[in-house]
């Protein structure tokens, strides 16, 4: 085996059985560059092993001059030459070439070298190590099984690798384009089956391909074609000029285009992907968010095409998907930035736009700025939360929510306002913003005007536009709209009271009626009835209660069961009934009837002009104009008259204000006289008790025609008296002449008793129980035995006086307990102080009291 060393411009292969076949090129004029791109300085010796076939082969000498050379200590040994350095080149452990100790002199030559099965290195100093190598060029490197290298400076150091170019100078570039530097750099390929083509280019990673000038494949199985195209991913592919893919499994086309996110793709002039799985196609497109997608280009504006949030979608030149999942299609068309957790938003059409999240914008310049909004139409807008506006230049609220808007050039302008057709409106936006606008108003039909709460329009008065409303079916409940078939029905019903009942029509608008409830009824502008059965017949009459009613205007019954009747009547309680203009009933269960009454208490009843119950005459009766009852159970009877202690009747005021002071009682029927009886007595029944009273006194006394008594007449020892005090005087004056001669107590008759010394008895079992008492007639007692001033009087049959202090006087049988009280007549009683008690039974029970 030997070392064949070639001349330059020669060539020769020897082949031999034994030895692997290896071709070298050698050229004189090549001259071994100091350095290269990769950093390694190219040198190389070539040597040509030459299999010896044998004597015959020596001798034979082939026609070329052939050069025997030897390689000595690291330097190159030839005939006829002086010694020059020589340097060998071998692979090192990463696969790239390792540099040797010497380095030639400038103008030295190294052949090139080939050491491997088919290998071959063509040119000054290129290395071919390995079998199937293939060095091309001044300074190329194939450093591994299967390489090749071609180009200046070349280098192949993976298996099946190739370099394909000479050195170039490679720019650097920043973020905007700019040159920031340049450095010479020459073709690698160092990855197994790498490919790196084009000055500069470089493939480092296995099956990575790098192809042009500057271009950079340093992923696995990564792509990178056009001038500085890179890759640094594995899979990642970069087509274009300064391309760039450095995801994993990311693909960049286009000048100056990248795809920095795993499988992210960006295609077009400066195409970005930075999301993950982002799509961005078009000049200067952005996809920074992850799984987005972008189709466009640059706007006239300047705007780009983006979709900067999570599953956005932008499409079109200047569309921007600002948010997440939104969708931005069309010309300029944005959805714009919202706060986290605000998603779902979508803008289709030139220029349409979403400001909120879960809105929707279609059509040119349509807008949507309330959440969950929607706008459709050219020039559409939906300003606020929950509104829809449909229809070209179609408009919502711009300061309230949840209004709908349908039709060209509709409006509407409120809370809750619906406007359906061609320039149908609801309120204005001038009272929208001062918050005075219609709320749930529908506008229906082309230039209808609804500017009423909660009312529906089908035109507009006062433009002359009005619309009749078919195909009604028939109502069945009590919020139902009806037909005229059933109106019709009604007239008929009706027809019958034609000529009984008529109505003024108001002259402005009027608050409607209204009824809630069951059976209720209201008629008359703003009358109301509330409550079950309740009635309201009248203009602002109200009715407020089970079957309450109400007549007259401003009447108004307010209590379960009341009723109020006649303009400005008013019953205010349950059971309450108010019958007369201005008239009040407030108590409950009371009445008032007649103008102006007002009856109070409970039950009370006040029946005539300006009569009146107050709270305290509960179940209390005022019967005449002006008349009052201020007492429980008492009666006021009579104009002006008036009560005000309980349980009293009165026919008068008692002080002549507002009526008479007094009043006569007539055609009293006689009443009965007993113990036990109630009755009221006439005057006849008096005048007969006065009479038998005057029959008892004796002595002609009696009662005239007129009621005028007629004293008597009383002779005591040959005196007249007239009066039964001066006859008692007498009596008592002749008794002390008794006294002083007997110093006894005179009785008078049989049985009777005069108890103290200026007592004095006359008639049967009488009994004068006290000093200056008297006790005259049968049975007869007078008892004032504690008083020191007693002057008490019996007169008649049984009768009683039982007193401390000032005279009393007894008449016929009646009783007066009381001090200066007087009983006249059989069981009379007189039982208060000053009281007086005239007749068979009569009862005076109070002070002042009379019972006759």
């Amino acid at each position: 085996m030997k070392r064949i060393y070639l001349e330059a411009g020669r060539e020769s292969c020897a082949r031999d059985q034994t030895v692997p076949r290896a071709c070298a090129v050698g050229n004189t004029q090549g001259r071994l560059p100091r350095d290269h791109a990769g950093g390694v300085l190219a040198t190389a010796v070539a040597i040509v092993l030459l299999g010896m076939a044998g004597a015959a082969g020596a001798a034979t000498t082939p026609a070329a001059a052939i050069t025997q050379c030897q390689a000595i200590d690291g330097r190159r040994h030839c005939p006829g030459e002086a010694d020059t350095v020589a340097q060998s080149a071998t692979a090192g452990s990463n696969g790239s070439p390792t540099q040797a100790a010497a380095i030639p002199a400038a103008d030295a030559e190294i052949p090139a070298f080939a050491d491997g099965e088919d290998a071959l290195a063509l040119g000054n100093a290129s290395n071919a190590l390995g079998d199937g190598t293939m060095a091309l060029g001044g300074g190329s490197l194939a450093l591994d099984r299967d390489a090749t290298a071609i180009g200046h400076n070349a280098a192949a150091a993976g298996e099946s690798s190739i370099a394909l170019g000479g050195v170039a100078t490679v720019f650097d570039y920043d973020a905007n384009g700019f040159v920031v530097g340049q450095r010479e750099q020459a073709t690698q390929a160092s990855g197994v089956g790498a490919t790196a083509v084009g000055g500069g280019a470089l493939a480092g990673t296995p099956y990575a391909s790098a192809i042009g000038s500057g271009a950079s494949a340093s992923g696995v199985q990564s792509t990178a074609l056009g001038y500085r195209a890179q890759t640094s991913s594995d899979g990642a592919t970069a087509v274009g000029g300064l391309s760039s893919a450095s995801g994993f499994l990311s693909t960049a086309g286009g000048y100056s285009s990248r795809a920095s996110a795993d499988t992210s793709t960006a295609f077009g002039y400066r195409a970005r992907s930075d999301g993950a799985s982002s799509v961005a196609v078009g000049d200067t497109s952005l996809a920074s968010g992850a799984q987005s997608v972008v189709v466009g280009g640059v706007s006239n504006f300047g705007s780009i095409t983006a979709a900067t949030g999570l599953g956005g979608i932008a499409l079109g030149s200047g569309a921007q998907s600002q948010s997440d999942y939104a969708i931005a299609i069309g010309y300029d068309s944005n959805v714009f930035p919202n706060a986290p957790g605000n998603t779902d938003a979508v803008a289709i059409g030139h220029s349409a736009g979403s400001f909120a999240p879960r809105t929707v914008s279609l059509g040119g310049f349509a807008l949507a700025s309330g959440d969950g909004g929607i706008s459709i139409g050219h020039d559409s807008t939906a300003y606020n939360e929950n509104s829809v506006a449909l229809g070209a230049r179609a408009t919502t609220s711009r300061f309230n929510g949840d209004s709908t808007v349908v039709g060209a050039d509709a409006q509407a302008n409120g809370v809750d306002a619906v406007a359906i057709g061609y320039g149908a409106k609801v309120g204005s936006w001038v009272d929208d913003a001062w918050n005075r606008s219609a709320s749930s108003a529908v506008a229906l039909g082309a230039h209808s005007y609804a500017f009423r709460s909660n009312t529906v329009s089908v035109g507009d008065v006062q433009a002359g536009l009005t619309r009749q409303i078919t195909s009604v079916a028939a109502g069945t409940e009590a919020t139902d709209a009806v037909n005229v078939a059933q109106l019709d029905t009604v007239r008929a019903a009706t027809s019958r009271i034609d000529g009984y009942l008529a109505v003024t029509p108001a002259t402005t608008d009027a608050t409607a009626a209204s009824a809630q409830g069951q059976g209720a009824m209201a008629l008359g502008g703003a009358s109301s009835a509330l409550g079950a059965s309740a009635t309201a017949v009248g203009f602002n009459a109200s009715s407020v209660g089970q079957s309450s009613s109400a007549l007259g205007s401003l009447a108004v019954a307010a209590g379960e069961r009341s009723v109020a009747v006649a303009s400005g009547s008013r019953a205010a309680a349950t059971g309450a009934s108010a019958l007369g203009a201005d008239s009040s009933a407030s108590g409950v269960n009371s009445t008032a009837m007649g103008r102006q009454t007002n009856s109070i208490g409970e039950n009370g009843v006040a029946l005539g002009y300006n009569s009146f119950v107050r709270e305290s005459g509960s179940n209390a009766v005022a019967l005449g104009a002006n008349a009052g009852a201020s007492g429980a159970d008492s009666v006021a009877l009579g104009s002006g008259s008036r009560t005000y202690d309980a349980n009293t009747v009165s026919v008068g005021s008692g002080n002549g204000r507002g009526g008479p002071a007094t009043r006569r009682i007539v055609n009293v029927g006689a009443g009965t006289i007993a113990s036990a009886s109630t009755d009221a007595i006439n005057g006849g029944q008096l005048f007969q008790s006065l009479s038998n009273a005057a029959s008892f006194l004796g002595g002609g006394a009696a009662i005239g025609a007129q009621g005028v008594f007629v004293a008597p007449t009383y002779v005591i020892q040959g005196a007249s008296y007239n009066n039964v005090g001066a006859a008692l005087t007498a009596l008592d004056s002749k008794v002390s002449e008794l006294d002083a001669r007997g110093g006894a107590a005179p009785a008078a008759s049989r049985a009777s008793v005069a108890r103290l010394a200026t007592a004095r008895t006359a008639g049967v079992d009488a009994t004068a129980d006290g000093l200056q008492s008297a006790a005259l007639a049968t049975d007869a007692t007078a008892d004032s035995a504690l008083s020191s001033a007693a002057t008490a009087t019996a007169i008649g049959l049984s009768a009683s006086t039982a007193v401390q202090g000032t005279p009393t006087a007894a008449m016929d049988g009646s009783i007066t307990p009381a001090a200066t009280s007087t009983a006249v007549g059989t069981a009379a009683v007189a039982n208060h102080i000053t009281g007086t008690a005239i007749g068979g039974s009569a009862y005076a029970h109070g002070p002042n009291d009379t019972a006759i």
